[in-house]
């Protein structure tokens, strides 16, 4: 039974091998593209913590009752400023260590691309390589049929 120029050329050693690789590579690339999407979410939810954090802090101003706020708490309303002012530096140090984060998937997501473009060039430059042989094959078989004659 013959093979047709597809099956001849999907079949070829390189060929398997270079689109199972670029099949992984994909799949790695789809992998990292839901990791950044997920961090970049991450980016988002400690914005709104900080929004939060800021929010609780001014809702101190005007406070009428001091000393029922310290009575209950401890502390006055200075020492609880200072609380959520050092809790708002925290959360920004958090975003900006987030922010880096999403970077360097960003930079390794796109390293990842171009890999994967070299290895769709190579994949395609093999398939031109084994239909060229199957070309090849199909000549040399009809050639071989006419001297038969």
């Amino acid at each position: 039974m013959t093979r047709t120029k597809f099956e001849f050329v999907e079949q070829d050693p390189l060929v398997k091998e270079l689109s199972e690789h670029h099949k992984q590579q994909h799949r790695d690339i789809q992998e990292h593209q839901r990791g950044l999407i997920r961090d970049c979410r991450k980016v988002n939810h400690l914005l709104l913590a900080f929004d939060c954090v800021i929010n609780k802090m001014f809702s101190l101003e005007g406070v009428k009752d001091v000393k029922v706020l310290e009575t209950v708490t401890g502390d006055d309303i200075e020492c609880w400023w200072g609380a959520y002012d050092q809790a708002s530096d925290a959360v920004i140090r958090a975003v900006v260590d987030q922010c880096r984060e999403v970077s360097l998937h960003d930079i390794k997501l796109k390293r990842l691309r171009d890999e994967a473009k070299a290895t769709c060039e190579a994949l395609g430059n093999a398939r031109a390589k084994a239909r060229e042989r199957y070309d090849e094959m199909q000549k040399e078989a009809a050639s071989a049929d006419k001297s038969k004659d």
